[in-house]
Protein backbone atom coordinates (compact mmCIF):
# COMPACT_ATOMS: atom_id res chain seq x y z
CA UNK A 1 0.00 0.00 0.00
CA UNK A 2 0.97 3.42 -1.15
CA UNK A 3 0.07 6.21 1.23
CA UNK A 4 0.48 9.80 -0.16
CA UNK A 5 0.80 12.44 2.36
CA UNK A 6 -0.57 15.89 0.97
CA UNK A 7 -0.79 19.23 3.80
CA UNK A 8 -4.20 18.38 5.77
CA UNK A 9 -5.36 15.37 4.26
CA UNK A 10 -3.92 11.23 3.45
CA UNK A 11 -4.25 10.04 0.05
CA UNK A 12 -4.23 5.80 -0.33
CA UNK A 13 -3.16 4.69 -3.69
CA UNK A 14 -3.35 0.81 -3.77
CA UNK A 15 -3.53 -1.91 -6.53
CA UNK A 16 -6.06 -3.59 -4.52
CA UNK A 17 -6.72 -4.80 -0.91
CA UNK A 18 -4.96 -7.51 0.40
CA UNK A 19 -8.11 -10.37 1.11
CA UNK A 20 -10.74 -8.22 -0.41
CA UNK A 21 -10.70 -10.40 -3.99
CA UNK A 22 -10.60 -13.91 -1.95
CA UNK A 23 -13.39 -12.83 0.48
CA UNK A 24 -15.47 -11.82 -2.30
CA UNK A 25 -14.70 -14.91 -4.31
CA UNK A 26 -15.39 -16.79 -1.03
CA UNK A 27 -18.72 -15.49 -0.41
CA UNK A 28 -19.63 -16.13 -4.18
CA UNK A 29 -18.77 -19.58 -3.82
CA UNK A 30 -21.08 -19.85 -0.96
CA UNK A 31 -23.80 -18.58 -2.67
CA UNK A 32 -23.36 -20.69 -5.07
CA UNK A 33 -23.61 -24.07 -2.83
CA UNK A 34 -26.81 -22.15 -1.27
CA UNK A 35 -28.62 -22.40 -4.43
CA UNK A 36 -26.83 -25.63 -5.08
CA UNK A 37 -28.20 -27.10 -1.65
CA UNK A 38 -31.62 -25.38 -1.82
CA UNK A 39 -32.30 -26.58 -5.78
CA UNK A 40 -30.89 -30.22 -4.29
CA UNK A 41 -33.10 -30.71 -1.48
CA UNK A 42 -35.44 -27.83 -1.43
CA UNK A 43 -35.58 -26.25 2.61
CA UNK A 44 -31.46 -26.87 3.14
CA UNK A 45 -30.02 -23.47 2.34
CA UNK A 46 -33.45 -22.01 0.76
CA UNK A 47 -34.59 -19.44 3.52
CA UNK A 48 -30.95 -18.25 4.08
CA UNK A 49 -30.28 -17.87 0.45
CA UNK A 50 -33.93 -16.01 0.43
CA UNK A 51 -32.82 -13.77 2.95
CA UNK A 52 -29.85 -12.78 0.71
CA UNK A 53 -31.60 -11.82 -1.96
CA UNK A 54 -34.40 -9.89 0.15
CA UNK A 55 -31.87 -8.15 1.93
CA UNK A 56 -29.24 -7.61 -1.83
CA UNK A 57 -26.03 -9.35 0.55
CA UNK A 58 -24.14 -10.84 -1.52
CA UNK A 59 -26.10 -11.48 -4.48
CA UNK A 60 -28.30 -8.23 -6.50
CA UNK A 61 -31.73 -7.67 -4.42
CA UNK A 62 -34.52 -9.73 -6.28
CA UNK A 63 -37.60 -9.88 -4.06
CA UNK A 64 -38.61 -11.94 -6.77
CA UNK A 65 -36.00 -14.14 -6.22
CA UNK A 66 -36.40 -14.21 -2.54
CA UNK A 67 -40.14 -15.45 -2.78
CA UNK A 68 -38.80 -18.11 -5.01
CA UNK A 69 -36.47 -19.33 -2.20
CA UNK A 70 -38.67 -18.85 0.51
CA UNK A 71 -41.43 -21.15 -1.24
CA UNK A 72 -39.15 -23.96 -2.01
CA UNK A 73 -37.92 -23.14 2.05
CA UNK A 74 -41.39 -24.29 2.67
CA UNK A 75 -41.71 -20.52 4.76
CA UNK A 76 -45.15 -18.70 5.53
CA UNK A 77 -44.78 -15.74 3.14
CA UNK A 78 -46.64 -12.24 4.37
CA UNK A 79 -48.89 -11.66 0.81
CA UNK A 80 -48.97 -7.99 2.22
CA UNK A 81 -46.00 -7.13 2.79
CA UNK A 82 -44.14 -8.67 -0.94
CA UNK A 83 -47.00 -8.02 -3.03
CA UNK A 84 -46.12 -4.04 -3.39
CA UNK A 85 -42.75 -4.41 -4.04
CA UNK A 86 -43.27 -6.96 -6.10
CA UNK A 87 -45.33 -5.47 -8.55
CA UNK A 88 -42.75 -2.23 -8.13
CA UNK A 89 -40.17 -4.59 -9.79
CA UNK A 90 -42.90 -5.77 -12.31
CA UNK A 91 -43.47 -2.48 -13.51
CA UNK A 92 -39.87 -1.72 -13.88
CA UNK A 93 -39.60 -5.13 -16.49
CA UNK A 94 -38.66 -7.65 -13.90
CA UNK A 95 -40.62 -10.67 -15.73
CA UNK A 96 -39.77 -12.85 -12.75
CA UNK A 97 -41.12 -10.13 -10.15
CA UNK A 98 -44.50 -10.16 -12.91
CA UNK A 99 -44.26 -14.01 -12.35
CA UNK A 100 -44.24 -13.96 -8.62
CA UNK A 101 -46.92 -11.27 -8.19
CA UNK A 102 -49.39 -13.62 -10.67
CA UNK A 103 -48.56 -16.41 -8.41
CA UNK A 104 -49.35 -14.84 -5.26
CA UNK A 105 -52.50 -13.28 -6.86
CA UNK A 106 -53.52 -16.91 -7.99
CA UNK A 107 -52.41 -18.44 -4.00
CA UNK A 108 -53.77 -15.49 -1.80
CA UNK A 109 -57.53 -17.35 -1.81
CA UNK A 110 -57.73 -19.51 -5.25
CA UNK A 111 -61.15 -17.80 -6.62
CA UNK A 112 -62.08 -17.28 -10.04
CA UNK A 113 -61.35 -12.81 -9.61
CA UNK A 114 -58.22 -14.19 -7.86
CA UNK A 115 -56.96 -15.88 -11.28
CA UNK A 116 -58.20 -13.12 -13.70
CA UNK A 117 -56.31 -10.92 -11.19
CA UNK A 118 -52.93 -12.87 -11.87
CA UNK A 119 -53.67 -12.53 -16.20
CA UNK A 120 -51.87 -9.18 -16.53
CA UNK A 121 -48.45 -9.69 -14.83
CA UNK A 122 -48.24 -13.35 -16.64
CA UNK A 123 -48.97 -11.13 -19.29
CA UNK A 124 -46.31 -8.69 -18.96
CA UNK A 125 -44.00 -11.58 -17.91
CA UNK A 126 -44.72 -12.90 -21.11
CA UNK A 127 -44.36 -10.42 -23.04
CA UNK A 128 -40.87 -9.74 -21.60
CA UNK A 129 -40.23 -13.34 -22.70
CA UNK A 130 -40.03 -14.92 -19.59
CA UNK A 131 -40.75 -18.80 -20.58
CA UNK A 132 -42.61 -19.41 -17.06
CA UNK A 133 -45.34 -16.51 -17.55
CA UNK A 134 -46.39 -17.85 -20.39
CA UNK A 135 -46.69 -21.22 -19.01
CA UNK A 136 -48.64 -19.95 -16.14
CA UNK A 137 -51.03 -17.55 -18.21
CA UNK A 138 -50.92 -21.06 -20.69
CA UNK A 139 -52.52 -23.36 -17.36
CA UNK A 140 -55.00 -20.37 -16.46
CA UNK A 141 -56.22 -20.82 -20.48
CA UNK A 142 -56.72 -24.53 -20.46
CA UNK A 143 -58.55 -24.29 -16.90
CA UNK A 144 -61.05 -21.62 -18.98
CA UNK A 145 -60.15 -18.64 -17.63
CA UNK A 146 -61.70 -16.13 -19.98
CA UNK A 147 -59.06 -12.99 -19.32
CA UNK A 148 -56.72 -15.93 -20.42
CA UNK A 149 -58.22 -16.42 -23.69
CA UNK A 150 -59.52 -19.76 -22.85
CA UNK A 151 -58.89 -23.06 -23.39
CA UNK A 152 -58.25 -22.64 -27.41
CA UNK A 153 -55.94 -20.34 -26.58
CA UNK A 154 -53.53 -22.76 -24.05
CA UNK A 155 -51.69 -24.59 -27.04
CA UNK A 156 -50.15 -21.29 -28.86
CA UNK A 157 -49.27 -20.27 -25.12
CA UNK A 158 -47.50 -23.64 -24.29
CA UNK A 159 -45.69 -23.38 -27.60
CA UNK A 160 -44.36 -19.74 -26.53
CA UNK A 161 -43.07 -21.27 -23.11
CA UNK A 162 -41.99 -24.31 -25.09
CA UNK A 163 -39.80 -22.23 -27.25
CA UNK A 164 -38.33 -20.18 -24.22
CA UNK A 165 -37.33 -23.27 -22.89
CA UNK A 166 -39.51 -24.76 -20.56
CA UNK A 167 -39.82 -28.68 -20.66
CA UNK A 168 -42.79 -28.78 -18.79
CA UNK A 169 -44.41 -26.39 -21.14
CA UNK A 170 -43.19 -28.77 -24.36
CA UNK A 171 -44.73 -31.65 -22.43
CA UNK A 172 -48.63 -29.79 -21.81
CA UNK A 173 -47.59 -28.80 -25.44
CA UNK A 174 -47.66 -31.84 -26.67
CA UNK A 175 -50.58 -33.43 -24.42
CA UNK A 176 -53.01 -30.18 -25.63
CA UNK A 177 -52.03 -31.31 -29.08
CA UNK A 178 -53.15 -34.96 -28.58
CA UNK A 179 -55.87 -34.28 -27.15
CA UNK A 180 -57.39 -32.10 -30.50
CA UNK A 181 -57.00 -35.07 -32.36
Amino acid sequence: MLCLRIPGAVLVATRALPGVGKAIARRRALVKRLRHACLGDPGDGCEVLAKLYEEGRDVDKSLAEAVRFYRAAGASLDIDRLRGPLSSECEQGMAAACVEVGILAEESHGTKSDLDSAVPFYERAGQAHAANGCLRLGELASRGVSSAGGVQRAPALYRQACDGGDQSACLRLGAALLDAT
